[in-house]
């Protein structure tokens, strides 16, 4: 898959208390490591689906979108943070861009399926950000997130603008695409919408 991101605008400051200069010293400093729960997950609905093109939005360093490539699917990833865009082309030569989820808009490509983990809690206009990923969604693509089940670790809490439980994550999902599906694992809520059914 060929995307363009020659004429991708400058990124912008995320929300709330989810910096840039955050996330560069993040990556920079340690990188965060894929969670198994929800890479494993996402890799089981992967292999369900079998998408042929998959979005990341806020990738990260790739450590979830590597597995996804393995099992063929064609992947790119968007993240706030050079630093872990770097990083992710240099270890797992993947393709992404440096991106805010507002700007989701300007990307050129459309996919089967996209998969945010751990970024609605931390955006003030999440209705917005999720319709930008619905218009990137290709006729019978699947979206799935994730997010803390109305719950925080102390070294989080600060960057979370929001918490969800079960009724309000499935209500946003629903409110944008007619159809959701959510579950629990551990302290965390998935949902899984599908484009084109209600």
């Amino acid at each position: 898959m060929k995307v363009n991101i020659d004429n991708l605008p400058p990124v912008r400051a995320g929300d709330g208390n989810n910096t840039l200069e955050y996330w560069e010293r993040e990556w920079a400093n340690k990188g965060r490591r894929a969670e198994t729960w929800s890479t494993k997950r996402t890799v089981n609905v992967v292999k369900e689906l079998k998408p042929k093109t998959v979005l990341e939005v806020g990738c990260g360093a790739g450590g979830l979108l590597k597995p996804l490539k393995d099992l063929g699917a064609d992947v790119f990833g968007i993240d706030l943070s050079q630093t872990a865009i770097d990083r992710m082309k240099k270890r797992f030569d993947i393709n992404g861009a440096v991106l805010n989820v507002y700007d989701l808009d300007k990307l050129d490509a459309t996919f089967d399926f996209i998969t945010a983990h751990h970024l609605f809690e931390h955006l003030i206009e999440d209705e917005k950000a999720l319709r930008l990923c619905k218009s990137k969604l290709n006729t019978g693509g699947t979206m799935l997130a994730s997010v803390p089940n109305n719950c925080a670790s102390p070294e989080e809490s600060d960057d979370h603008v929001r918490m969800y439980d079960e009724e309000s994550f499935k209500s946003l999902f629903i409110k944008v695409f007619g159809n959701c599906e959510t579950s629990n694992i551990g302290n965390h809520l998935f949902a899984r919408s599908k484009m084109g059914t209600q």
